[in-house]
């Protein structure tokens, strides 16, 4: 007989498997044992799950945006960018992993000027006449740059001279080709996103509690700004005052300023009776409509001496639309002033383009 026969024996054995559903039914446990069964998830915890997914979108975009704002600025200064790889072995890793995988050439010209740097820290500690240093030069001669031999005596300086040229030779060919890299991409994020967790900066105001909003963000920023191969300060528009809560070493550098001496002020301080009333009522103007602005302005260093400052300046808000944060940054054209307002330089004008690109939105 077919399956779909039916004869009086089939009917006989679908009746009996209809009755005996129920029974079956009976068997089947009526809650799920294990020790979790008391967890109830309400709307509370709805609620917190997705607060929690919203806020990882959200540090997910800021790093994204910060990575772009710093790579940006590298390409355009790759010099800069060499010089923090001698200070981030985890960095300088990444480099010579990329170009092990892509260039061999170009793995050895990194190997050269990571010897070179490396080995004229010890000169710094110790002597150029240690023999030990020497015979180190020597050796790393031989294997680095055997068309080279040096004169006796001479392996240092010879070693020192062919780490500048892999260095010139690095920023002119390949540093641009590794920071549009998947490699540069990955190291960038995990730096950024490692600094979110981190210790609080010394170029952080001290007496500056971080908003509680966005404390990771905010350390996210400075470290970056840190980096950056031009003179920034960071205030809080919220504040009294809005003081500057932080700045980077090269704006102590351009100023004369420590950092103990202005952080926790307003930017006042570097004006003085030359500076331009129209372009302080610019930068009022540009502070009191939470706007972004270029401006020339007189300063003053700390020594009294006049520079001309282009200066920029990047309002940040919040997603309320709260303004929040003023970026400024400050370019010495005093050497410039006479191209000035005529034709402004490709550099002047890939710098400004480089810091816009900096988180309107935290």
């Amino acid at each position: 007989a077919g399956v779909l026969s039916t004869d009086g024996s089939q009917q006989s054995r679908a009746l009996s498997v209809r009755n005996a559903i129920p029974s079956v039914c009976e068997l089947l446990p009526r809650a799920r044992e294990s020790d979790a069964d008391d967890i109830e998830v309400d709307a509370v915890s709805l609620s917190s799950l997705n607060v929690a997914q919203k806020d990882l979108e959200r540090s997910r975009t800021w790093v994204e945006q910060m990575s772009i704002v710093l790579r940006a600025f590298w390409i355009f200064d790759t010099s800069s960018f060499m010089d923090y790889l001698l200070a981030s072995p985890t960095a300088m890793s990444a480099f010579e992993l990329h170009f092990s995988e892509t260039d061999r050439a170009a793995l050895t010209k990194v190997t050269v000027f990571h010897a070179a740097h490396v080995l004229q820290q010890k000169v710094s500690e110790g002597s150029s006449a240690d023999p030990e240093i020497e015979e180190d030069a020597v050796a790393l001669c031989s294997e680095l740059i055997p068309d080279e031999i040096p004169a006796r005596g001479a392996a240092i300086p010879t070693l020192r001279s062919a780490g500048q040229r892999a260095r010139s030779w690095l920023c002119e060919k390949h540093v641009e080709n590794f920071l549009d890299s998947q490699a540069s991409g990955r190291l960038l994020r995990n730096l950024i996103g490692e600094v979110s967790c981190g210790p609080r900066p010394p170029s952080l105001w001290s007496g500056y509690s971080l908003p509680r909003d966005c404390a990771g963000w905010l350390l996210c920023l400075v470290w970056v700004l840190d980096q950056l191969p031009v003179s920034v300060v960071l205030s809080d528009m919220t504040l009294p005052g809005s003081p500057v809560i932080f700045a980077n070493l090269r704006f102590c550098n351009l100023t004369g300023y420590s950092h103990e001496d202005f952080l926790g002020e307003c930017c006042r301080f570097l004006q003085g009776p030359e500076t331009e009333s129209a372009s302080v009522r610019k930068i009022q103007e540009t502070l009191r409509q939470a706007d972004s602005c270029h401006v020339k302005i007189t300063n003053y260093k700390k020594d009294g001496q006049r520079f001309l400052n282009l200066l920029s300046l990047k309002s940040i808000h919040d997603s309320h639309h709260v303004y929040r944060f003023c970026v400024g940054m400050l370019l010495d054209v005093t050497e410039d002033a006479k191209s000035i307002g005529k034709a402004e330089d490709s550099r002047l004008v890939a710098l400004r383009d480089s810091f816009m690109l900096l988180p309107s939105v935290l």
